[in-house]
């Protein structure tokens, strides 16, 4: 288990941000497999990393943190990139990372959480500053968004933490309780303490 390291003129360091692996090697290949090419079977693989990255995090609340049950919140994918893979893999990994964790005995959901993609370009290529302004332009939070009890974002991979930072921050003004992410891969990754 890894903590990323975000750039911290995006996201701060005091967020948790739990990541099974370096995006490198085999689970940069992997993940690029099970996006790109539609490959099915490391959806299990991923969902298991991920309930250990949830449990992680859930572990640094300690024994008599917030009782209130966890909800898994995905972050938006573009609209195109959902048509092009043929679903939502971060929503599909997001909800077999909740049943892995239900199995264990942690009551876990899925939610949006009013969270939605808005209008904004893709992060591939930009500097930390740049993907922190587009991704403010990213997304948005529906006006009717409740909040669903202790929320734990959930994405595929993160760079410079600007796609968390800001999806965090929209999800706290409207008065949802994040405590953290976790991700499948980081590119700045240290060992869990």
């Amino acid at each position: 288990m890894w903590r990323a390291a975000p750039d911290p003129r995006v996201l701060p360091r005091e967020f948790p941000v739990a990541a099974t692996a370096h995006y490198s090697g085999q689970p940069r290949r992997l993940l690029v497999a099970w996006k790109e090419r539609g490959d099915p079977w490391p959806a299990g693989v991923f969902s298991a990393a991920l309930a250990r990255a949830v449990s992680a995090l859930l572990a640094l609340r300690g024994e008599h943190a917030d009782p209130r049950p966890v909800t898994l919140v995905p972050v938006p994918g573009r609209p195109r990139a959902i048509v092009e893979r043929g679903g939502d893999i971060v929503r599909a990994l997001a909800t077999g990372t909740a049943a892995r964790l239900r199995q264990q005995g942690v009551p876990c959901g899925v939610a949006a959480a009013g969270l939605r993609r808005g209008r904004g370009l893709d992060q591939v290529g930009l500097d930390a500053v740049q993907r922190r302004s587009n991704a403010q332009s990213s997304y948005r939070v529906a006006r009717d968004s409740r909040p669903v009890g202790l929320i734990i974002m959930v994405d595929d991979i993160t760079t410079t933490g600007a796609t968390l930072g800001a999806c965090r921050s929209l999800l706290t003004q409207s008065g949802h309780t994040v405590i953290g992410a976790a991700v499948l891969c980081a590119t700045k990754v240290f060992p869990w303490p």
